[in-house]
């Protein structure tokens, strides 16, 4: 399971979201810093589970 995982980019997505989509930072700077944040919590993970899962 990813619960964890899940948890923490949701987190980091509330921190960053509301910054890029008003305009209030610059997304050059901000949107790298977001993916990272994204990635050491294991988004990568969460994507994989996520492909492997059958439908």
């Amino acid at each position: 399971m990813v619960a964890n995982q899940i948890q923490a980019c949701n987190k980091i997505y509330l921190e960053f979201m509301p910054q890029l989509v008003t305009g209030t930072a610059d997304p050059e700077v901000t949107l790298p810093k977001f993916i990272d944040k994204l990635k050491q919590v294991g988004i990568e993970r969460i994507m994989s589970e996520m492909q492997s899962i059958s439908v």
